[in-house]
């Protein structure tokens, strides 16, 4: 009984005088409103929101608009073509969910926050700095510059030099480089 309501038709293929644009429309929305949470979150970890709000709006809204269109008009000729039974409806679903629970993720990983960059680059395990004073729970990390882009990195061993890297900035793309000479030379004697 259960597996006869999974595989029953919602639609059938075309009959004359029926169409299918309603439930092909409904699919595009859906796939457009579940696009638009990965979006969100990849607009704020890239920092796009903060610093262009509007064109941050713009890409979102775009991009929304771009794959309810094209999964409206791939949808149609389909539904039109073979029909489309419960399961297909159910493994849409579950796509779809997976798409709006993996987007935060996704972006949180391609932007990273400073610390995760920081722990990526120089003091995560297998990493030149990770058996220094300079890991970070042995040493207290402060924002210094213009818009907090330098990383301060001052060791809880008082007799140890301050590490400073610029291009810190939460979701920046550009690698942690030194930000003075004695960084440098901090640097290159741990291997980095």
């Amino acid at each position: 009984m259960a597996l006869t309501v999974l595989t029953r038709q919602l639609v059938a293929p075309r009959q004359p005088g029926r169409d299918h644009e309603g439930l092909a429309a409904i699919l595009g929305v859906a796939a457009g409103f579940t696009l638009m949470m990965p979006g969100l979150y990849a607009a704020l970890y890239s920092n796009l929101w903060h610093d262009h709000r509007t064109l941050a709006y713009a890409a979102i809204v775009g991009g929304c608009g771009v794959a309810t269109l094209a999964v409206y008009f791939a949808a149609r000729p389909l539904i039109a073509r073979y029909g489309l039974r419960v399961w297909q409806c159910a493994l849409i679903g579950l796509m779809l969910a997976a798409v709006g629970w993996a987007g935060p993720k996704v972006a949180a990983y391609v932007w990273p926050s400073v610390h995760d960059r920081y722990e990526r680059e120089l003091g995560g395990v297998g990493q030149c700095l990770y058996y220094s004073p300079y890991r970070l729970d042995r040493a207290v990390t402060t924002f210094e510059g213009a818009g907090h882009s330098q990383m301060v990195i001052r060791p809880l061993e008082k007799s140890t030099p301050t590490l400073r890297l610029n291009n810190a900035r939460d979701g920046g793309m550009r690698a942690l480089v030194a930000g003075d000479e004695q960084s440098r030379q901090i640097l290159a004697a741990h291997g980095c």
